[in-house]
């Protein structure tokens, strides 16, 4: 197990199942760091996905929608298995080396946190 099982009782990356290309390529961007405890979790295909019954914001892309149902599932599977905490990568995870101070930033939160936002990066390109 990797430093991730340190902080986290469970550490998910969400995928579709139409993007096994995505899989591939994450799978190799943890085996980099050595996080081999990270499970797949099959994201909602917003594309796919009925809406009709479900309260939503219009504005918000089918994709999105498909990624917040997602996020909801895995916290209703976490409470359910009682973790105490998760944590969710989605399929485009990119890691600088900033992952290796790990430590240091989880060391500097309050014991009382709730959750973390690592960070991202909505750029597009090389």
């Amino acid at each position: 197990m990797s430093i991730l099982s340190k902080y986290f009782d469970k550490v998910y990356c969400v995928n579709l199942n139409r993007r096994p290309d995505r899989w591939e390529k994450v799978q190799a961007e943890f085996s980099k760091f050595g996080f081999d405890e990270v499970e797949r979790y099959e994201a909602i295909d917003g594309k796919e996905f009925d809406w009709s019954n479900i309260k939503h914001n219009p504005s918000l892309l089918v994709g999105e929608l498909g990624l917040v149902e997602t996020n909801i599932n895995i916290i209703k599977e976490a409470i359910e298995k009682n973790y105490k905490s998760v944590l969710i990568f989605e399929d485009d995870v990119y890691f600088t080396d900033e992952i290796n101070k790990l430590d240091e930033y989880m060391e500097a939160l309050p014991s009382d946190w709730d959750m973390i936002y690592f960070g991202g990066n909505h750029t597009y390109g090389p």
